[in-house]
C-alpha cells in the first residue's frame, strides 16, 4: 500500500501531480502560510511550477515523499515524509495547508492518517517533526497525535527580521 493514496473521513491523499499547480500556488504564494514552513514564498505561478518540479526531483532522488491533501475535490495542502534514517529507523514529517482550511481539524486528521500508516505498515521506530516557535498551531497538531516536545534550539530561525526557536517533537512507535 502506498501512503500517498490513503483516505480518511474527510481527506484523500494523492500523489503529487502537475494538476495541483494552481491550487498549490494559492497557498505557497501566501505570506502567512509560507512564513513558518521553510518553503520559499512564490509570487508568480512560474515560480510555483519550478518549486513543484523541485518536489518531483526530491521524490525521484528518494529524499522526500509527498502527498497532495484533497478535501471536497480540491487540493488544499501537502504532507511529506523526509529525513529517512533506515539504520536508526526514524523519519521526519512535515505539512502545509491553505489558510482557508485552518482550524477545522483537517491537519490533525492528515497527521493521524500518516501516523496510522507509518505505525501499521512500516518498521520505523520514531517519527520526528520540527516547528517554528511562532507557529504553535502546528505544535498542537502534533500533540493531538501523541507527539512529545523533546527539545528546543534557541534562535534557530530568522524570519521577517526576528529570531524564532525550533521546537523538536517526536513520537516513538513500533517498539
Amino acid at each position: 500500500m502506498d501512503w500517498r493514496t490513503l483516505r480518511s473521513k474527510r481527506l484523500i491523499f494523492e500523489p503529487l501531480s502537475e494538476d495541483i499547480l494552481n491550487d498549490m500556488h494559492t497557498y505557497v504564494s501566501d505570506e502567512d502560510v509560507s512564513r513558518f514552513i521553510g518553503w520559499p514564498l512564490t509570487k508568480e505561478l512560474e515560480e510555483t511550477k519550478d518549486y513543484l518540479n523541485k518536489l518531483f526531483e526530491n521524490e525521484k532522488n528518494k529524499t522526500h515523499e509527498y502527498a497532495s491533501m484533497v478535501f471536497d475535490g480540491r487540493h488544499i495542502g501537502t504532507v511529506m515524509l523526509f529525513n529517512f534514517s533506515y539504520e536508526a529507523k526514524n523519519l521526519e514529517i512535515g505539512y502545509v495547508m491553505h489558510r482557508d482550511f485552518w482550524h477545522k481539524g483537517l491537519m490533525t486528521e492528515a497527521v493521524s492518517l500518516m501516523m496510522d500508516y507509518i505505525e501499521k505498515e512500516t518498521d520505523f521506530h520514531k517519527v520526528c517533526a520540527r516547528v517554528v516557535s511562532g507557529n504553535m498551531a502546528s505544535g498542537k497538531v502534533l500533540e493531538k497525535n501523541g507527539f512529545d516536545r523533546e527539545g528546543l534550539l534557541k534562535d534557530q530561525y530568522y524570519i521577517d527580521n526576528k529570531y524564532y526557536d525550533a521546537l523538536y517533537y517526536g513520537k516513538i512507535i513500533n517498539r
